[in-house]
Protein backbone atom coordinates (compact mmCIF):
# COMPACT_ATOMS: atom_id res chain seq x y z
CA UNK A 1 0.00 0.00 0.00
CA UNK A 2 0.45 3.66 -0.72
CA UNK A 3 -0.19 7.47 -0.75
CA UNK A 4 1.20 7.95 -3.94
CA UNK A 5 -0.65 7.47 -7.10
CA UNK A 6 0.08 8.36 -10.69
CA UNK A 7 -1.65 10.58 -12.98
CA UNK A 8 -1.54 11.55 -16.82
CA UNK A 9 1.12 12.79 -18.25
CA UNK A 10 1.26 13.97 -21.88
CA UNK A 11 4.87 15.13 -22.84
CA UNK A 12 3.02 16.75 -26.00
CA UNK A 13 1.63 19.42 -23.66
CA UNK A 14 3.48 18.99 -20.63
CA UNK A 15 1.96 21.68 -18.68
CA UNK A 16 -1.46 20.36 -19.55
CA UNK A 17 -2.56 17.83 -16.32
CA UNK A 18 -5.97 16.65 -16.76
CA UNK A 19 -5.66 15.12 -13.22
CA UNK A 20 -7.03 11.80 -14.22
CA UNK A 21 -6.37 9.06 -12.28
CA UNK A 22 -4.28 6.19 -13.63
CA UNK A 23 -3.54 2.88 -13.37
CA UNK A 24 -1.44 -0.59 -15.05
CA UNK A 25 -3.70 -2.90 -16.93
CA UNK A 26 -3.00 -5.70 -18.56
CA UNK A 27 -3.63 -5.24 -22.40
CA UNK A 28 -2.68 -8.68 -23.56
CA UNK A 29 -0.95 -11.73 -21.88
CA UNK A 30 2.71 -10.14 -21.83
CA UNK A 31 1.99 -6.21 -22.01
CA UNK A 32 1.11 -3.68 -19.33
CA UNK A 33 -0.33 -0.05 -19.87
CA UNK A 34 -1.77 3.06 -17.97
CA UNK A 35 -5.24 2.87 -18.11
CA UNK A 36 -7.14 6.18 -17.26
CA UNK A 37 -9.58 5.50 -14.64
CA UNK A 38 -12.47 7.46 -15.94
CA UNK A 39 -11.81 7.89 -19.55
CA UNK A 40 -10.40 4.04 -20.15
CA UNK A 41 -7.83 5.19 -22.69
CA UNK A 42 -4.57 4.02 -22.56
CA UNK A 43 -1.67 6.55 -21.77
CA UNK A 44 2.02 5.99 -21.86
CA UNK A 45 3.50 8.28 -19.20
CA UNK A 46 2.50 8.95 -15.88
CA UNK A 47 3.26 11.84 -13.51
CA UNK A 48 3.58 10.65 -9.19
CA UNK A 49 1.55 12.40 -7.23
CA UNK A 50 0.82 12.54 -3.63
CA UNK A 51 -3.25 11.34 -2.51
CA UNK A 52 -3.26 11.40 1.41
CA UNK A 53 -4.95 7.90 1.70
CA UNK A 54 -3.48 4.53 1.44
CA UNK A 55 -4.05 2.49 -1.95
CA UNK A 56 -3.64 -1.23 -1.91
CA UNK A 57 -4.12 -2.94 -5.53
CA UNK A 58 -7.82 -4.10 -4.19
CA UNK A 59 -8.95 -0.45 -5.03
CA UNK A 60 -7.16 0.04 -8.27
CA UNK A 61 -8.63 -3.22 -9.08
CA UNK A 62 -12.33 -2.47 -8.18
CA UNK A 63 -11.44 1.34 -9.77
CA UNK A 64 -11.13 -0.41 -12.78
CA UNK A 65 -14.24 -3.34 -12.59
CA UNK A 66 -15.60 -0.46 -12.16
CA UNK A 67 -14.75 1.45 -15.09
CA UNK A 68 -15.82 -1.92 -17.31
CA UNK A 69 -12.72 -3.02 -17.95
CA UNK A 70 -12.34 -6.89 -19.39
CA UNK A 71 -9.72 -8.39 -17.30
CA UNK A 72 -8.03 -11.32 -18.81
CA UNK A 73 -6.70 -13.06 -15.88
CA UNK A 74 -7.94 -11.96 -12.62
CA UNK A 75 -4.59 -13.13 -10.30
CA UNK A 76 -2.49 -11.69 -12.97
CA UNK A 77 -3.76 -8.31 -12.60
CA UNK A 78 -4.05 -8.24 -8.66
CA UNK A 79 -0.43 -9.55 -8.40
CA UNK A 80 0.51 -7.21 -11.02
CA UNK A 81 -1.27 -4.65 -8.75
CA UNK A 82 0.53 -5.30 -6.38
CA UNK A 83 3.72 -5.37 -7.54
CA UNK A 84 3.31 -1.95 -9.38
CA UNK A 85 2.18 -0.43 -5.81
CA UNK A 86 5.95 -1.67 -4.55
CA UNK A 87 7.19 -0.06 -6.84
CA UNK A 88 5.04 3.16 -6.44
CA UNK A 89 6.05 3.48 -2.83
CA UNK A 90 9.45 3.99 -4.23
CA UNK A 91 8.92 7.06 -6.52
CA UNK A 92 9.92 10.26 -5.87
CA UNK A 93 6.76 12.64 -6.30
CA UNK A 94 6.58 14.86 -9.30
CA UNK A 95 9.03 11.96 -11.38
CA UNK A 96 7.44 11.22 -15.02
CA UNK A 97 7.51 7.19 -15.15
CA UNK A 98 6.24 4.83 -18.18
CA UNK A 99 5.60 0.94 -17.91
CA UNK A 100 7.95 -1.41 -19.39
CA UNK A 101 7.80 -5.21 -19.19
CA UNK A 102 10.78 -6.78 -19.69
CA UNK A 103 11.81 -10.41 -21.04
CA UNK A 104 11.13 -12.76 -17.83
CA UNK A 105 9.80 -10.21 -15.43
CA UNK A 106 5.91 -10.88 -14.69
CA UNK A 107 3.99 -8.03 -14.33
CA UNK A 108 4.37 -3.70 -14.65
CA UNK A 109 7.66 -2.73 -14.49
CA UNK A 110 7.85 1.24 -13.53
CA UNK A 111 10.84 3.18 -15.27
CA UNK A 112 11.84 6.82 -14.81
CA UNK A 113 12.10 8.87 -17.78
CA UNK A 114 14.28 11.85 -17.62
CA UNK A 115 10.76 14.00 -18.47
CA UNK A 116 10.03 17.17 -16.57
CA UNK A 117 6.65 18.48 -16.29
CA UNK A 118 6.75 22.31 -17.33
CA UNK A 119 4.88 24.13 -14.79
CA UNK A 120 2.67 26.99 -16.01
CA UNK A 121 2.80 30.43 -13.93
CA UNK A 122 -0.45 31.88 -12.78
Amino acid sequence: MTKKQFIVYNPKEPAKMTGEFISPFQLSNSSWGFIGLKSSKVHEFGFAVYVGKEISENDLFAKIVDNKQKVLNVESLLSGLKKYLEQVAKCRLGDVYKLSTEQGIIGPLLVKTEMRPAYEKK
